[in-house]
């Protein structure tokens, strides 16, 4: 799943499948160990699964009424709770990710801001059209770095590009 709108729609179809699950017991009650675990699996899916790539783009409170219907769903699978519960409360939960999947298109994904640093003109510093070359395509490394979201990986491009220009500023004149 890439984004929120693959989470979303899986949570979704795990909650349509509880759903239909519970519904092929005769029984009032869910007392069987393995419906209380399939319950109790799909509202931690949720939290452990889904909600990560859906709280990256969407406002935290639009998130609040899905979380707090999950974790009624978690609670009651620990007890004999009634199928017609869950069944008010599975149906309240697919409505709630229909509004948040319609919120999802609307929203533009949350990007990191990605910098664009054109390597400066090293002309001036070094006439060696190969070494120029060279601190050019250090200089793009150390940003690549930079956007990739990697600070460390770029300090430590950014100390040896400083090193290398230096040496060889210093041999050259």
């Amino acid at each position: 799943m890439s984004d929120a709108h693959d989470a979303i729609d899986a949570a979704i179809a795990e909650t349509d499948r509880l759903r239909r699950s519970l519904k092929k017991s005769g029984t009032t009650q869910v007392r069987s160990t393995e419906e209380r675990a399939l319950i109790k699996a799909t509202a931690l899916t949720w939290f452990r699964t889904h909600r990560p790539l859906v709280a990256k783009t969407t406002d935290g409170h639009l998130l609040e009424d899905v979380d707090g219907l999950f974790k009624d769903l978690l609670g009651s699978s620990d007890h004999a709770a009634m199928r017609s519960g869950y069944d008010t409360s599975l149906k309240a939960i697919r409505n709630e990710l229909a509004e948040l999947r319609i919120h999802s298109i609307s929203v533009a994904p949350i990007q990191p801001a990605v910098t664009v640093d054109d390597p400066p003109d090293f002309a001036p510093l070094i006439a060696d059209a190969m070494m120029q070359g060279i601190l050019i395509r250090r200089w793009r490394e150390c940003s690549a770095c930079i956007s990739a979201g990697a600070p460390l990986a770029a300090t430590v491009m950014m100390g040896a590009f400083w090193r290398r220009s230096s040496w060889r500023a210093s041999i050259t004149k």
